[in-house]
């Protein structure tokens, strides 16, 4: 279905009014504000699902979210029902078209419209390693000045540790992970096992990839965090931490 009103007017209205716009036909319809306020970093158009009359929609996101600009200015996400995704910036007098993933930030749209969203190539198993560095790297700033703890008690802070393992136990419990993203997200849908920061309905409104993107979006990149352990734990306990993450995942 053709987008009959311009990407750069569509934009421009969800930046005045602040929330979603949709194009139908020669028409663009404001959505109606959530209620309660979204609480969602991606935009206020997470959990609607459009008619299929709908041919595009637009919805503002903090420039952050795809870059690394402080300024906390506004941008507008144009995704149309064909596929296509562009960006309107009111400092550039043409929407940019948008060549490179954006994750979450366009990935909203698509499951708005009922979009299918691509595959995420990290395996599931990055997470959980991330969450892992993330409360390693909150332990070490929380010990004594000056102490490292041992790695016996860092060890049991991954989510696949139940107990006290030796770095290549752990290692090799990561590498035999089998569930994927799919798995995952179902284990997310249930409201009786919250997915941190993901309420069960989102859950089941996203799809297998925009799901990973989302749960990956907020963590610690990986590797910056294994910098700063490299300079806070002692030697013997940071090769413990490398040997445990074996290849690394991400």
């Amino acid at each position: 279905m053709a987008v009959s009103v311009s990407t750069l007017s569509l934009g421009e209205r969800a930046l005045a009014f602040g929330r979603g716009v949709v194009a139908v036909r020669d028409d663009m319809i404001a959505l109606p504000p959530p209620d309660p306020p979204s609480v969602h970093p991606y935009g206020p158009i997470v959990g609607i699902r459009c008619a299929p009359e709908v041919s595009a929609v637009a919805y503002p996101l903090p420039v952050g979210l795809i870059s690394c600009d402080p300024s906390g200015r506004q941008i507008a996400v144009v995704v149309t029902r064909a596929g296509d995704c562009h960006v309107v910036d009111l400092r550039v007098r043409a929407p940019m078209s948008v060549s490179l993933e954006l994750g979450p930030g366009v990935d909203v749209g698509r499951r708005a419209l009922g979009l299918p969203t691509p595959a995420e190539p990290t395996p599931p198993v990055a997470l959980l390693d991330a969450i892992w560095l993330d409360r390693v790297l909150a332990a070490v700033l929380d010990a004594d000045l000056g102490t490292s703890p041992p790695w016996m008690a860092l060890c049991v802070l991954h989510p696949l540790a139940d107990q006290a393992l030796e770095p290549w136990c752990l290692r090799d419990r990561r590498l035999a992970l089998r569930v994927d993203w799919e798995g995952f997200r179902h284990r997310a849908t249930r409201p009786d096992a919250p997915w941190p920061g993901l309420d069960p309905s989102v859950a089941a409104w996203l799809d297998t990839g925009s799901f990973a993107r989302w749960s990956l979006a907020d963590m610690p990149d990986p590797g910056t965090v294994l910098t700063d352990l490299g300079d806070l734990l002692d030697p013997a306990t940071m090769t413990c931490v490398d040997e445990a993450l074996g290849p690394p995942a991400w």
